[in-house]
């Protein structure tokens, strides 16, 4: 794709400042010694002119030092320019014809349109213009503005692409060669490669009709029964029909079957990152966890049906121009006589006159309805109800048919033999002598057992083993029972409470996130919980939060010195605790059996846990993930081929229990510390990370490290207590009590996070009271003094250390 480098002109402006124009702005920044930017909104414009600093898919995104913030398009009526527009479609011809009449005379100039959208219904009528393209040479034809070079520019370009500099394609549409030329070399750079053609109408057209199409793709993700094989249905049908619009409009066929036609919508339709796709799910997952509508919302969805969807777009995380272009697709299409099934079908669900299952009923007979969808889920998730203890005698024949036929694993158990034999020997004696009752009862058999595989030979090792497997595998198995589960947690909820001191907070966690989003998935799919590990009560944390808020409750590992005594033994595996003995980690059989378990529970759909940092954060950051603990997941998906949901969930505790263990202040926890320790948590449930994503990556599970990492960052809660505690450390432990708003204000507004409190004063306010009652600060004469140094820097890592940008 090679072209020619033109000379272009040294001022150069995007004209709107969202995500996309802040991109663009840094795409052209480099090329010139200033940038113009112009944000339609005048207050959003002043903070970033201060600040700098603007959001890019929910990221900080600091402006490259070339761009100027413009507060009014005046800055147009000096000088040659090169405009591109991308403000939002409903502003469009306001903005576009604004900025034509301010453009100096002294020409010439050249305006690329970039927002995705058709001309209004009066628009069409005064100028018989249906693209935006159409409407700015209408408006330049009227002006006599012969010095405005116009083009239109759209392909293969998602904006989490472009920002994490992936390699992405533009398609200018333009009149003449010297246009096109201009717009390829300002937008060409290593990772964005350009493309031209004369067809303006087939690259503004094929841009603007993949949209809805990626919308319908995404609300097909959560229809029941609907899979890939449907997405692949939406999308032939969704071509034809865009082919059809296209060449009615005049586009050619060539432009409509290369990078501003399929391939632009394959991007759109089938990527995780497009906004439109994620908008086709949010919407239903609103719909399945909203009542019916109600009488006037029925009436209003068939007199005012673009007012619904509008709302709806509203409604939704990010602004999405698909939805907004479905009444004057559908006007234009009624105009030229082509039928739109597909368009017609997406446009009556967003504006709430058919249920999204109405999708599928394009393509078979009786599609299954949501409600339909719900009774299959609950009837597959009676499975999730079951004991581990159930799936004992399939567990066993699994493990010792997969170590028997792994070659040279019966010499290698047998090899390993007496040093487990030593490792078993010293732990009784330890136990003996600090009358461990289980493992005085339980370390003889084991004992038994390897002696026999050390004495065995090749014809009675596989049944010596077979043993070994049974004894590992009734210790690891939970023994899950609902009603006691429920029982427990209906009794736990309000002793916590009291014992807590009765204020909110106290006896459940908050929960926040994607817990919405978790409840329409949590029934289809298969999944694996990934939290924080900070205290002992995180699995408490995280049964009472879930359980509250309907979402599916886990099996958990339970380290098995919890399990001392039979009767709390009895209580933990009737939870659905199964156990982990971490002194057995270089005993191979143990393993096997221990992520077979695992593996057997996410393939029989029920929901699981496992903590990625391998152990509590002892210093209060996140820690780094263990890999092998996400094995289980994916040889679960590669083993039955159903999708595994990963859920990272971010934990927060106002004052940790065991923070003065781990700050080294006392020995060990002790179990006042667990009642009385805790006050409030924080539980953010992150987005679902899909296994299938990343299957047929090199390192499959550190990739879903990254991602799990990476959602811990963004959606741990930082409380007021973290972030004073990190400005008292920056500030070598000396800070004037009247200093700490003015501190607190400069972090907060230098280092983006999940705060709970975004205000100075109450940040400065809590987290000084909080550090006080917990006996880590206190003030004197005005200053405020460390009285446990360890203690503050724990807390203080759990801040955000340096600026994320």
């Amino acid at each position: 794709m090679n072209h020619t480098e033109v000379e272009t002109p040294a001022n150069l402006a995007i004209i709107g400042g969202g995500p996309f124009g802040l991109i663009l702005s840094s795409v052209l920044a480099p090329k010139s010694q200033r940038v113009t930017l112009w944000l339609p909104d005048p207050r959003e414009a002043r903070r970033l002119q201060q600040e700098r600093i603007g959001r890019v898919r929910g990221n900080p995104y600091r402006l490259h030092e070339n761009v100027d913030i413009a507060l009014d398009l005046k800055f147009l009526q000096e000088g040659q320019w090169a405009l591109l527009i991308a403000c939002p479609s409903r502003t469009f011809e306001e903005i576009a014809a604004d900025a034509i009449r301010r453009l100096s005379s002294a020409g010439p100039h050249y305006l690329a349109v970039m927002t995705k959208g058709l001309a209004s219904r009066s628009t069409r009528r005064k100028y018989g213009a249906a693209t935006f393209h159409q409407y700015v040479d209408a408006l330049l034809k009227e002006k006599e503005r012969a010095d405005i070079h116009s083009a239109v520019i759209t392909g293969p370009s998602l904006l989490a692409e472009i920002y994490a500099q992936h390699y992405s394609f533009f398609n200018v549409g333009a009149h003449d060669q010297m246009t096109a030329d201009v717009f390829r070399t300002l937008l060409h750079s290593e990772t964005i490669h350009t493309a031209d053609t004369r067809d303006c109408v087939g690259v503004e057209v094929g841009g603007l009709l993949k949209n809805p199409i990626a919308i319908a793709c995404g609300m097909a993700e959560l229809l029941p029964a609907s899979g890939a094989n449907l997405q692949g249905m939406i999308l032939s049908q969704g071509f034809r029909e865009m082919f059809r619009f296209g060449r009615a409009m005049g586009a050619d066929p060539s432009t409509l079957m290369g990078m501003s036609g399929l391939a632009d919508l394959i991007a759109t339709a089938a990527s995780p990152n497009s906004r439109n796709r994620s908008f086709g799910m949010q919407f239903v997952r609103r719909m399945m966890s909203e009542e019916e509508p109600g009488l006037m919302e029925r009436i209003e969805a068939l007199v005012r049906p673009t007012a619904v969807i509008e709302r709806e777009v509203l409604a939704s995380t990010e602004l999405v121009e698909g939805a907004f272009s479905l009444e004057p697709v559908l006007e234009l299409a009624a105009e030229h006589k082509i039928r739109m099934r597909l368009y017609q079908t997406i446009f009556d669900i967003l504006s709430r006159r058919k249920p999204p299952e109405a999708l599928a009923g394009l393509f078979v007979t009786r599609p299954m309805s949501l409600d339909t969808g719900r009774a299959m889920q609950l009837h597959n998730q009676s499975l999730s109800q079951a004991a581990g203890a159930s799936f004992v005698a399939l567990l066993r024949k699994r493990i010792y048919h997969s170590v028997s036929g792994q070659r040279g694993m019966s010499e290698r158990i047998h090899r390993q033999a007496p040093n487990i034999l030593k490792s078993l020997e010293r732990r009784l004696e330890r136990a003996r002598r600090k009358k461990l009752r289980r493992e005085i009862e339980a370390i003889p058999r084991e004992l038994e057992l390897w002696r026999r595989i050390e004495k065995a030979g090749p014809d009675t090792i596989r049944d010596a083993m077979e043993e070994l497997i049974e004894y590992y595998a009734d210790e690891i198995a939970d023994n899950f029972r609902p009603a006691v589960r429920a029982a427990l947690i209906r009794t736990i909820a309000p002793i916590r409470f009291m014992a807590g001191g009765m204020h909110g907070g106290a006896a459940i966690p908050y929960v926040e996130g994607e817990v919405e989003s978790l409840k329409s998935m949590g029934a289809r799919y298969n999944i694996l919980y990934a939290p924080t590990h900070r205290s002992h009560l995180d699995s408490v944390e995280i049964a009472l939060g879930l359980s509250w808020n309907g979402l599916p409750v886990p099996r958990y590992a339970a380290g098995i010195n919890l399990m001392t005594q039979p009767f709390w033994a009895g209580i933990l595996k009737a939870m659905g605790a199964y156990a982990v003995d971490r002194e057995r980690i270089r005993n191979f059989l143990y393993l096997e059996c221990l992520t077979g378990y695992s593996q057997m529970m996410l393939e029989a759909g029920i929901p699981s846990l496992v903590y990625p940092e391998g152990t509590r954060s002892r210093s209060g950051g996140i820690c780094a993930i263990k890999t092998g603990l996400l094995s289980t997941a994916i040889d679960a998906y590669r083993s039955s081929g159903a999708e595994i949901l990963i859920v990272p969930l971010a934990l927060s505790y106002e004052n940790v229990p065991e923070d003065r263990e781990f700050a080294g202040v006392s020995e060990k926890s002790e179990m006042r510390d667990f009642v009385r320790g805790r006050t409030r948590c924080y539980m953010e449930v992150c987005a679902p990370i899909r296994v299938s994503h990343f299957i047929d990556r090199e390192d499959p599970a550190q990739a879903i490290a990254g991602e799990i990492q990476s959602s811990w960052a963004r959606r741990l809660k930082r409380l007021p207590n973290q972030v004073v505690a990190r400005v008292i450390c920056e500030s070598e432990g000396e800070v004037a009590v009247s200093r700490l708003r003015d501190l607190c204000a400069d972090f907060l507004q230098s280092r983006p996070a999940n705060y709970l409190n975004r205000d100075a004063s109450s940040t400065a306010r809590q987290g000084l009271a909080m550090l006080k009652k917990r006996g880590v600060i206190k003030e004197r004469s005005g200053a405020i003094v460390v009285t446990h140094p360890q203690m503050l820097r724990y807390y203080a890592e759990m801040a955000p250390a340096t600026p994320e940008f």
